[in-house]
């Protein structure tokens, strides 16, 4: 499976790069020797959100004028329903910070009012928490 771009205009897709995610995340495994938690994460939020596709809907994602990307939109012709950013570990404010600002540019630049970043590994944030990092589902 493969994404077009999603940009300003509604044809830019068509000129601009694809990404492409295998259906088996083995995948990664067999041709690289390795596997990068962070690519495997983005395939498997990839495979679930192509398995809740309501019809109609397809999935992008983005690259704006500031060379920042969020990883999905989901969106029905130009409407944007939800953006998504997927990060594995933000545990790092820097990169808490870089994975939020490309989040928030794409909400203004593209007008969408709903985003999300899913992560497996967060800073502590809640009270009582004690461990490190948190494990987010």
């Amino acid at each position: 499976m493969d994404l077009l771009m999603s940009g300003i205009g509604h044809k830019i897709g068509k000129r601009n790069p694809r990404k492409a995610y295998p259906v088996d995340s083995g995948f990664f495994y067999a041709v690289a020797g390795n596997h990068e938690e962070g690519r495997l994460l983005e395939c498997a939020v990839f495979l679930e959100l192509r398995r809740r596709l309501r019809p109609g809907e397809e999935i992008s994602y983005w690259k704006g004028r500031s060379r920042k990307e969020v990883d999905f939109l989901i969106r029905r012709g130009s409407d944007i329903r939800e953006a998504i950013q997927v990060c594995y570990d933000m545990i790092d404010p820097k990169t808490m910070a870089r994975e939020v600002d490309a989040l928030t540019r794409c909400l203004d630049e593209l007008k969408a009012s709903t985003g999300k970043i899913i992560a497996m590994r967060t800073a502590v944030n809640g009270p009582g928490d004690e461990s490190p990092h948190r494990r987010c589902s």
